[in-house]
């Protein structure tokens, strides 16, 4: 994230797998989840700190949470 110029403790990632959500998690970002899997969830919480993991359940949630953020980029 270094190369992108932005603070990973200020990015989120969305995801719904286990590899991509660790990669996430490991490079410091937030992470949104976005998976009925519960099993994933409770390991991605047990692995990590909970409060760097949101689960979502629509990605119209996505939209919401973006809209409570201030200052966050769109990278391209």
């Amino acid at each position: 994230m270094k190369l992108l110029d932005v603070d990973p403790n200020k990015t989120w990632v969305i995801e719904d797998s286990y590899a991509g959500s660790v990669s996430g998690l490991k490079a410091a970002c937030n992470l949104m989840f976005f998976s009925k899997d519960i099993e994933i969830l409770n390991k991605l919480i047990y692995e990590f700190p909970q409060e760097k993991i949101q689960k979502i359940n629509e990605l119209s949630e996505i939209i919401y949470y973006m809209k409570l953020c201030r200052g966050f980029k769109l990278i391209k």
